[in-house]
């Protein structure tokens, strides 16, 4: 059996990609991909296999994004950390007011704590949403000029274990060393890099 395919720095972040068979084609449709960020394991050990074109299309979208204008950088004040803990509020009370509709019909509630309703919608800030491989966190991506802040919390149950609920977690690093990082997950998975336009 073939090494793993390591991509990046566990300590800041990485990729392990399971290396593909012989023949090739074999597996080209699903592989394992394990992410680590501050030396924390971000998906389940569990040998799920991960369909490789979908996995590659989140990439790609994550590219897009760092190599777009589109802000996502928090507003003045806020840490990453901050930024994370108010947009998860964001996110349960959305999930709540989702709920209540389901139920009861259209609902408004005037959440506003901290002016935390004027920042951008939350799920542009989400990251992984790589599929389902990627679950087992729930983390935000931020840039501030030429680095990328990667903040990120374990979902109860997760695999990390009990001594990781709750907390919080933050790594950064170059823009540029981020987004060499996710072109070579890509050629490692599909065998082309993405380029900025691409289709």
């Amino acid at each position: 059996m073939k090494d793993p395919i390591m991509i990046g720095n566990k300590n800041r972040f990485a990729a392990v990609i399971e290396a593909p068979g012989d023949p090739p084609e074999k597996d080209r449709e699903r592989r394992c991909v394990h992410l680590w960020a501050g030396l924390h394991q971000l998906t389940a050990d569990s040998g799920e296999k991960t369909e490789v074109q979908a996995f590659c299309r989140s990439v790609r979208s994550t590219l897009d994004l760092l190599q777009s204008d589109c802000e996502i950088k928090p507003p003045n004040g806020f840490s990453p950390i901050k930024m994370h803990h108010a947009l998860r509020k964001m996110e349960k009370e959305m999930e709540s007011e989702r709920n209540i509709e389901d139920l009861y019909g259209p609902y408004r509630h005037p959440f506003d704590p901290e002016g935390f309703s004027l920042l951008s919608p939350p799920e542009k800030y989400l990251f992984p949403q790589w599929g389902p491989s990627t679950r087992e966190a729930i983390g935000h991506l931020f840039r501030y000029s030429d680095r990328v802040f990667i903040t990120f919390e374990f979902v109860p149950g997760h695999h990390a274990g009990g001594a990781n609920d709750g907390k919080v977690f933050a790594v950064d690093l170059p823009v540029s060393e981020f987004i060499r990082l996710l072109e070579q997950m890509l050629t490692a998975l599909d065998g082309s890099a993405h380029a900025k336009g691409a289709a």
